[in-house]
């Protein structure tokens, strides 16, 4: 069955002291909902852990600073605080961000998934979180200088993907199409790195299609690059059944194979 533990203040370890959290059930769903503050002036180990069909959860309103934090597969974290929060560093499994707005202060791991809510989430500065669920966005993502490397679904319906910056990046290798909902293409590079993707119809700033392996990516409508297209070594962009447009206003840098319906892309400098 579900069990909860609210604290409606903060949550303390004291300086020079030890202590570990662990939070779990056999069946239902073991929370841990912080209403405040998790703080630790000693060491303070958070443990997700879960056995049989169980799940574990924490919430937290304010910061939260653990000295360690340990994810079961079936746990989640949840930044649900009604002012700015700071989510740090650490490898996680499900990660919800709902409410106020959120910055990353570090480089994230997500096992998981990523939900992001009515809400923003701000990815910082010059950091790479990786995802290797499903992302959910259905507030803003702000791109700033950092990466975002996706490796499930990617399903912003109603969410906005803001780039802010040229050398924000977001790379996705999921089968399914994405869905990028509202997209801020004035800076920054999608990368689609997956095996058998469509491209869908969008206005793009830098475009990249470089998989790791061998593949064909196709055109779900016409698309326009605002700066370069690049095909990568292991890619052939094949637009021959689809006759959609593709409009290039900066370079077009073909290391693996275009395929065209009749004569070119729209290119208005060179094709290297």
């Amino acid at each position: 069955s579900n069990k909860t533990i609210i604290v409606t203040g903060n949550l303390t370890n004291a300086e020079g002291e030890t202590g570990t959290i662990s939070i779990g059930t056999t069946s239902g769903t073991g929370i841990l909902d912080v209403n405040g503050n998790i703080n630790s002036s000693g060491t303070l180990n958070i443990d997700l852990v879960s056995s049989g069909i169980g799940a574990s959860e924490i919430r937290v309103s304010g910061t939260f600073s653990p000295s360690t934090l340990d994810c079961s597969t079936t746990s989640t974290v949840l930044f649900d605080g009604t002012g700015t929060q700071n989510i740090p560093s650490f490898t996680y499994h499900h990660l919800t961000i709902s409410n106020s707005d959120k910055t990353t202060i570090g480089e994230l791991a997500i096992n998981g998934n990523l939900t992001v809510a009515n809400n923003s989430l701000d990815l910082g500065i010059d950091f790479t979180h990786v995802v290797s669920g499903n992302v959910t966005n259905v507030g803003t993502i702000y791109m700033n200088t950092s990466t975002l490397d996706v490796d499930d679904d990617f399903n912003g319906t109603s969410g906005t993907i803001d780039f802010q910056n040229t050398t924000g990046k977001l790379k996705y290798s999921g089968t399914a199409t994405i869905i990028f909902g509202a997209l801020n293409e004035a800076n920054g590079t999608i990368v689609f790195d997956g095996t058998d993707q469509t491209i869908p119809a969008e206005s793009y700033y830098y475009l990249e299609l470089t998989p790791t392996s061998v593949t064909t990516h196709t055109l779900g409508g016409n698309i326009t690059v605002a700066k370069n297209l690049t095909i990568g070594v292991n890619d052939t962009l094949d637009v021959s059944a689809s006759n959609y447009n593709i409009t290039i206003g900066g370079n077009f840098t073909k290391n693996g194979s275009f395929t065209s319906y009749r004569g070119t892309p729209a290119v208005r400098t060179a094709i290297v």
